[in-house]
């Protein structure tokens, strides 16, 4: 008897598998964020999308499929004027289960993708007004990304990582350097500067 339940119990593991791989995933927002009271595009990238349809978290953003296929969707955001500055979550809901939860953000600072070549001095990608949010990704494990912009002195220019508030497992270090490639200063995500800087960053 005791054989027989097992055999059972095993049977019932292996037919279960394949269901649960059926459930869509998601891996990628791209890009990720767009402004309040504006719309945007964006690629959903995961697996086991077809026949699906989207949930969002919180209220002030709407989104529809435009396109897509069982490992990507082409999606338009609307947000509106008093959407909540911030993440907010989204999933992907099948006949089959909903997906794991990505996070896409509403900011009130104009966007742009981050522009590839752009990982070393004299390539960087540039910004040519601010305030401005650049939307990045990684091409690679220990991807460098480097941006130049005008400044002044006496100039106060903030410059801040959200790779963690949007769920990101990405490690940021975020170095301002000069016209010449000599470093000012250096910190990590949300940090404060580093102790051989006191200069705000």
């Amino acid at each position: 008897m005791r054989s027989r339940a097992l055999h059972c119990l095993f049977l019932l593991l292996l037919c279960s598998t394949p269901c649960r791989a059926q459930a869509p995933s998601l891996t990628a927002l791209w890009p990720f964020a767009g402004v309040r009271g504006a719309a945007f595009e964006a690629g959903l990238e995961g697996a086991n999308l077809g026949e699906a349809t989207l949930w969002i978290g919180g209220e002030g953003v709407t989104a529809t499929i435009l396109s897509g296929d069982a490992g990507s969707l082409r999606v338009r955001f609307e947000i509106s004027p008093t959407a909540s500055v911030g993440p907010t979550e989204l999933r992907v809901i099948t006949p089959k289960g909903a997906s794991n939860p990505l996070t896409m953000w509403v900011d009130v600072l104009p966007g742009v993708p981050e522009q590839e070549p752009n990982d070393r001095q004299g390539a960087e990608m540039p910004l040519a007004s601010l305030p401005i949010a650049v939307d990045g990704r990684f091409g690679a494990q220990a991807d460098v990304d480097c941006f130049n912009f005008q400044a002044r002195a006496g100039d106060v220019i903030v410059v801040e990582a959200l790779a963690n508030r949007v769920y990101s497992a990405a490690d940021v270090l975020l170095e301002l350097q000069d016209s010449a490639g000599r470093p000012l200063a250096h910190a990590m995500e949300a940090t404060r500067a580093t102790p051989e800087s006191s200069t705000p960053f």
